[in-house]
């Protein structure tokens, strides 16, 4: 089978389309994901993203569904660190404490919850939040997310 030039141009304006243009390996720059980011929809859910030691440290806050009775799951705090691979951060839950919520170091070691985001610039995706358990029933941390600042 003979493959014509245009359609290795074809081939590859498609690809480009579908993935990113910064491509897989290149690491992310930190200036291009650091800030907050917030996700629009039916409960207001903040992301902020800094830069700690070697590594990236990723807070979300929000997630309980808007209503006005108290049967509704309050929002949930979660602080996640980890490395950038690419793109993509997979960050491991960390010990959080509140006035009304607690997950000590003990409970992160041997639970190991993951948080996953994959970046692009201007927005981050939230592919993966561990937090069946963790957080109230209704939470929900996954979507897209729009640079804030």
């Amino acid at each position: 089978m003979q493959v014509s030039s245009r359609s290795v141009n074809l081939l590859a304006a498609a690809l480009l389309a579908v993935c990113p243009i910064h491509g897989w390996s290149q690491p992310a720059p930190e200036a291009d994901i650091v800030g907050k980011y917030r996700r629009a929809g039916a409960a207001s859910v903040e992301l902020e993203v800094a830069a700690r030691g070697d590594g990236i440290q990723a807070v979300l806050t929000g997630g309980g569904p808007p209503a006005g009775d108290g049967s509704v799951p309050a929002d949930c705090l979660v602080k996640a660190a980890g490395h950038l691979r690419g793109w993509s951060l997979s960050a491991v839950f960390e010990p959080v404490s509140t006035e009304d919520f607690s997950y000590s170091r003990a409970q992160a070691a041997s639970e190991r919850r993951m948080l996953v985001i994959a970046f692009s610039p201007g927005t981050a995706e939230v592919e993966q939040a561990d937090t069946f358990g963790y957080c109230g029933l209704g939470v929900s941390f996954l979507g897209p997310y729009h640079r804030a600042n």
